[in-house]
């Protein structure tokens, strides 16, 4: 198929979010695309959550590093994030204001300190409406020694060719 390529794109504040795209690559082959804040965050425990407040309460999206996607290329999209607030990092708010993966299948993933998936793939869902959602994948900051063989099951999991209904929302 031509547009069964696979991306990976993902937003990283700490490194763990990039950990885990790094091996969702390993397993699939996938484009690997980092979006980047042009303004950094600082990290949430240290002033970072007033600006992130801010950010919501304003309904403001940060600028991100440009990002060039040919969206029809891809057939299935592992979108990942941290876990800010319940919700998506800001950065990835912004990509999907340019960025919706219409006709593709989006795999949320996201890397948390406990708060578990949360809202991140409801919060793809409402920005992407005419992509279809695909099973999502949290885990507990970098994964630790786990990490590889809970991505491996995660992607084995997945029917990646789009005909399993029972991995779409």
């Amino acid at each position: 198929m031509e547009n069964d390529k696979k991306l990976i794109i993902f937003y990283s504040q700490t490194g763990n979010t990039k950990h885990i795209a790094e091996l969702i690559q390993e397993q699939t082959g996938g484009e690997l695309v980092e979006v980047e804040a042009v303004t950094p965050y600082k990290s949430l425990y240290l002033g970072g959550a007033q600006r992130v407040k801010k950010e919501r309460n304003e309904g403001t999206h940060p600028p991100i590093k440009t990002v060039t996607l040919d969206e029809g290329k891809y057939q299935n999209v592992f979108l990942g994030t941290p876990n800010w607030g319940n919700g998506i990092a800001h950065p990835i708010m912004t990509l999907l204001d340019q960025y919706h993966f219409e006709n593709a299948t989006i795999y949320p993933f996201c890397t948390h300190g406990g708060g578990g998936l949360a809202h991140v793939a409801l919060d793809i869902e409402k920005r992407c409406p005419e992509a279809k959602i695909g099973k999502s994948f949290d885990i507990y900051g970098d994964g630790g020694a786990g990490a590889k063989k809970a991505v491996e099951a995660w992607i084995h999991s997945l029917d990646l060719g789009g005909a399993n209904e029972n991995n779409i929302r």
